[in-house]
């Protein structure tokens, strides 16, 4: 019985590669996507993480390489060490056996040893824009062979320090045939970046994603109201409650990591972090107990989090709310990975709540609003309607009061008796003649 894959242009050496995989049916993009790649097609990919995009793409390119030229023939950019070294173990898995070499140029890796790996004629280079322009300057990689181009979270590689030298890599390869952008959203930004390098392309984009956005349906989404004194607590006691198999827990700045690092390890928690800042074996060995199941707990910045593809993370914390939908998109991205049930839990205050409508109007999703009782995380039913419905309970609209009655006029006093004589001559005098007045009028006995 034929793969599924041959009708999609696949050969058998890779259909082959794929079943040691366990790989045996495409996925949507997969079946869009590879059949205009094969074309050579300009293209902009638009699919979520966890669907599939990264084979999407591969496939098509190690279809096209020749292994009997000995020079780079294809580079893939990723904007982080992270997703470029997963990039590569896929790649690798797949053209295990095939002549074909793949080689990875990241970032905070030796750069020595992978100069030396250059050495072996590599067909397929993959790595961060930064190191590839290290290696380009030091005139160990050319860019003259260089056919086929994949630009992989190019939202993200457009917003960061490393656009120049993305841009500079793309501009600088001169006998480029095609060219793949590839990300779960396009900005307008990223969109007239990559019309300077090509006026016609083809946008791939799943079935089910004509918005260009997708979250997959297996994902719940929750929110829990709090105080930010409260915070901490209510993320202890959480995850003591839900007992997540494995979980990410997102914040928005590395300053917040520290702290809440300690925190929580200080209580037991079995948790460990990435961070920018972060010596490198920390940082890797970390992701790897995350991958293989020996750590429960995975605490990081949205940046720090691109690339790591761990299939079994059951939840999604934000312990910070994103700075914005595509970063919310990002987050979850993390779980519900291939059909896989997943749960995404967003802690806001009291007057956060303009967060999750934007959330539900942007990314056409849905919310329950959750909350902490005992030892169970139970759903808020509210009878208001759903733009009241995301309010905390302190934050419901006072009751109208009824008009206070008008006081009466107090009844007329009469009037004192004053010296008239001498307010008319005190009338418009200075500070120090009215005390003198006022002395000297006092009686002595007083």
């Amino acid at each position: 019985m034929k793969s599924a894959f041959h009708s999609l242009g696949i050969t058998d050496v890779w259909i082959q590669c794929l079943q040691k995989m366990a790989i045996e049916t495409p996925t949507a993009i997969q079946e869009i996507a590879i059949p205009e790649l094969l074309k050579q097609s300009n293209a902009i990919i638009r699919s979520q993480t966890g669907t599939g995009k990264t084979l999407a793409y591969l496939l098509p390119i190690v279809e096209m390489l020749d292994a009997q030229l000995q020079h780079a023939q294809a580079i893939i950019l990723a904007p982080t060490a992270e997703l470029a070294m997963q990039i590569v173990r896929v790649a690798t898995a797949l053209t295990e056996g095939s002549p074909l070499i793949v080689q990875g140029l990241i970032g905070g890796a030796s750069l020595q040893r992978q100069i030396d790996h250059l050495k072996k004629h590599p067909q397929l280079i993959i790595g961060t824009p930064g190191r590839i322009m290290e290696c380009i300057h030091l005139r160990k990689l050319r860019l003259t062979h260089i056919r086929h181009l994949i630009v992989d979270e190019a939202d993200q590689i457009f917003h960061l320090g490393t656009n120049n030298d993305a841009l500079n890599i793309i501009r600088n390869t001169p006998q480029l045939k095609q060219i793949i952008f590839c990300s779960a959203t396009i900005s307008e930004h990223s969109e007239t970046l990559i019309q300077q390098f090509t006026k016609t392309y083809t946008r791939i984009v799943a079935e089910d994603n004509t918005e260009g956005v997708l979250i997959p349906q297996t994902i719940n989404h929750e929110f829990i109201i709090q105080e930010d004194r409260d915070r901490l607590d209510i993320l202890r006691k959480l995850i003591r409650v839900i007992s997540p198999r494995s979980a990410m827990i997102f914040v928005n700045h590395t300053d917040v990591i520290g702290g809440l690092l300690a925190k929580l390890q200080y209580h037991g928690v079995p948790v460990e972090a990435i961070y920018g800042d972060q010596p490198k074996q920390e940082r890797v060995n970390a992701i790897r107990k995350f991958r293989e199941g020996k750590l429960q707990l995975l605490l990081a910045t949205d940046l720090a989090a691109r690339g790591i593809d761990a299939s079994d993370i059951t939840h999604v914390i934000h312990y910070e709310p994103p700075l914005d939908a595509t970063s919310y998109l990002h987050r979850v991205g993390r779980t519900g990975r291939m059909g896989r049930l997943g749960t995404s839990i967003l802690f806001i205050r009291p007057d956060q709540a303009f967060i999750v409508k934007k959330l539900v109007s942007a990314l056409h999703i849905e919310f329950t609003e959750k909350t902490l009782q005992g030892d169970k995380l139970t759903n808020i039913i509210r009878s208001q309607n759903s733009s009241q419905a995301i309010q905390s309970p302190s934050k419901a609209p006072k009751a109208s009061k009824a008009p206070l009655p008008r006081p009466k006029s107090p009844a007329p006093q009469p009037k004192k008796k004053s010296n008239q004589k001498h307010d008319s001559k005190s009338k418009g005098a200075p500070r120090w003649l009215k005390a003198k007045q006022q002395i000297t009028s006092q009686p002595l006995d007083s």
